[in-house]
């Protein structure tokens, strides 16, 4: 056996050794590991599922059956991320097909632009100005 096998390593000590923030890790896991809890937790939002043929479906997720296939309703299939054909009233989407699924967040329920809509209402601070030779020179 030769000197350079790998030793087990402690996940805490390489996560200090990489200067992770502290934050990491510790956000729920989503699509990747829990992909039937991800989508039943998106339910009623509009949505977009990429399949493994490639085709890209958008719409308001409406049900996660128990075997995992979903409908979304309207439906629309996106090319390039344009939309693609007739709206659809309902499509049916076999769960060994889903390769992702993206949730698309309102802006009212988007945290971020709640912040945004609040620095609206704050008075702004003047622009920065460069300094000019004439304001430098004057005494008082």
């Amino acid at each position: 056996m030769s000197g350079n096998a790998a030793a087990p390593q402690n996940p805490a000590v390489l996560k200090d050794r990489k200067g992770l923030d502290p934050w990491r890790g510790t956000k729920p896991a989503g699509f990747i590991l829990h992909p039937e809890l991800f989508m039943k937790e998106c339910v009623g939002l509009d949505v977009s599922i990429r399949l493994r043929n490639g085709a890209k479906w958008k719409g308001v997720l409406q049900e996660v059956r128990d075997n995992g296939d979903v409908v979304i309703k309207p439906a629309q299939e996106l090319l390039y991320d344009e939309l693609d054909g007739p709206e659809l009233a309902e499509k049916l989407l076999v769960k060994s097909d889903i390769l992702w699924l993206r949730r698309h967040l309102k802006d009212t329920d988007n945290v971020s632009s709640q912040g945004s809509m609040l620095a609206l209402n704050q008075p702004q601070e003047e622009p920065f100005e460069a300094p000019s030779p004439t304001k430098n020179n004057q005494q008082p």
